[in-house]
């Protein structure tokens, strides 16, 4: 038998594989640069995703004490409060406190300090609770809503029925924002 003639092999030449090279680091730059840009994607969502969380739980905690609420108090008679009126940076509010057998209220001081924001009881002479941390700013409005009319009573806060808060934080770079309106639940009616 006979074996078939030699073909001649036809090789690479160097400028068809420096092409090749360089349309193969051209895909690989591609690809390293989509990788980069949906990772710092990743981190802003999760920083995001982060400080929403954040401020929610705080928001929620704080929402708490002044949906029970039965008024806004300022001044304060409190002597662990040092600064004593509701205002716009922070409200002092009185709440039902069952003790006994009797019901009694409490006033409870919502503020931000260094950051954090807390809730003071009127019978604790520090801080109070950290409900959040990470919060630029604390803002308090204040309404009365009788008969399907929202009234705003930021001059005069004793006769709010509604609280408005609004809440700045950042995680990192982001920052982001919040706001709830509270109705209180146990508020006096004041004629």
């Amino acid at each position: 038998m006979q074996t078939p003639p030699c073909r001649s092999r036809r090789a690479f030449s160097l400028p068809e594989m420096l092409v090749a090279l360089t349309m193969l680091g051209f895909v690989i730059t591609g690809a390293a640069t989509l990788l980069n840009v949906s990772r710092r994607q990743q981190r802003t969502l999760r920083l995001y995703s982060q400080v929403q969380t954040d401020l929610r739980a705080g928001i929620r905690r704080a929402t708490r004490t002044l949906r029970h609420a039965t008024q806004v108090h300022s001044p304060s008679s409190s002597t662990n409060f040092p600064v004593k009126t509701s205002g716009p940076t922070q409200v002092i509010v009185q709440v039902p406190e069952p003790t006994g057998t009797s019901p009694s209220t409490i006033e409870v001081r919502l503020y931000l300090s260094g950051g954090t924001l807390y809730a003071q009881r009127a019978d604790v002479s520090g801080a109070g609770i950290a409900l959040e941390s990470g919060v630029q700013s604390l803002t308090f409005n204040y309404f009365r809503t009788e008969g399907g009319t929202r009234t705003s009573v930021d001059g005069t806060p004793t006769q709010a029925t509604e609280i408005q808060i609004a809440i700045t934080g950042s995680s990192g770079t982001m920052s982001s924002s919040l706001t709830a309106l509270v109705a209180m639940r146990n508020a006096l009616t004041v004629l």
